[in-house]
């Protein structure tokens, strides 16, 4: 549904519209822009020189589709000046995540301000959604994220930073397949021998998980991610590549029973009851759907792991050596 007027002029078009559509899909865009351009004789290199348009144009779309992202609903206002394309996304959400923030292209390139947000939402629906339902997890997630960058339009993702934090809780683990791996790894262990759950034959709950790091080009520096399960606790460091879709955490495992969880809260009691977290390091590498799992060198692990563990699971941690069972 259009509403609005456009003047034609012999140099330029000026636009005052309101645009309502079920969707929109940017490829079917970039294609009609590329045949005008040809047929006119005009450049094709994406800058804004080769438009002529001026004025506003409203969207309201019950979604945007740009390669294998989808936004719904995405709202937002488009100014053109016949020089510059400003985007300012007014509503808009990315797996159920809000996408906010400014886009413009001029010919000089491009520059990108865009915030998300969550708060308090169902995890489900965003896990299944991001991961193509490679993961599974239920509970209540908030995040908060910046995302900037500037440069050349064809070259922008190469100037991408930000900063994230994401914190869940309350909800239960169905479907990971980096975390079954790791599980199934520590689980082999004379240290362990079995008492870490098996994903495979059942669903794990946790109280809460947390996550921070920034974000570079499109590389996910993670600081800090700890996960706080019933049976057990991991801290995790590393990165995380979105472009090639790989990873290289190094990760800490660690079994808590329930004596320890009681006791950790009271440090004297702790010590005397043996109270001390045993933690078993390991390297999570690989691609992001399916990792490789092996174990780490105690002496590998930063000295940055000591203290969230202690701040987030109360007790004192020993990073000990992981002893396999003796080959018969």
């Amino acid at each position: 549904m259009l509403n609005g007027t456009i003047d034609n002029a012999p140099t330029s078009v000026s636009v005052d519209m309101d645009l309502s559509a079920d969707g929109i899909y940017w490829e079917a865009v970039e294609n009609i822009i590329q045949k005008t351009k040809k047929s006119d004789g005009k450049k094709t290199d994406g800058s804004p020189e080769t438009f002529l348009l001026k004025g506003t144009l409203r969207i309201k779309s019950g979604f945007l589709q740009y390669r294998q992202f989808t936004w719904e609903p995405f709202h937002a206002d488009v100014n053109f000046d016949g020089n510059t394309v400003s985007v300012h996304a007014t509503r808009a959400a990315l797996c159920g995540i809000s996408t906010t923030g400014d886009v413009t292209i001029a010919p000089s390139g491009a520059e990108i301000d865009i915030a998300l947000s969550a708060d308090n939402l169902e995890l489900q629906p965003a896990i299944l959604c991001i991961s193509e339902k490679k993961v599974d997890i239920t509970g209540k997630f908030s995040m908060k994220a910046d995302l900037k960058g500037k440069g050349p339009l064809d070259t922008i993702a190469k100037s991408l930073n930000g900063s994230f934090t994401i914190s869940a809780k309350k909800g239960k683990i169905y479907k990971s397949q980096s975390l079954d791996k790791t599980l199934d790894l520590v689980n082999k262990t004379e240290n362990v021998k079995g008492t870490l759950p098996d994903l495979d034959k059942t669903i794990i709950t946790y109280r809460d998980f947390s996550a921070s790091g920034t974000i570079k080009k499109h590389i996910l520096e993670l600081e800090e991610s700890v996960l706080d399960a019933n049976s057990f606790g991991i801290l995790a460091q590393g990165k995380i590549d979105l472009q090639s879709e790989t990873l290289d955490l190094n990760a800490l495992v660690a079994p808590v029973n329930r004596v320890q969880r009681i006791v950790g809260k009271i440090p004297v009691l702790g010590k005397i009851l043996g109270g001390s977290l045993v933690s078993i390091p390991v390297r999570i590498k690989g691609n992001l759907s399916d990792p490789e799992v092996t174990f780490l060198s105690p002496s590998a692990v930063g000295s940055a792991f000591f203290g969230i563990i202690e701040r987030t699971l109360k007790l004192p941690l020993t990073i000990i050596e992981p002893v396999l069972p003796a080959k018969k």
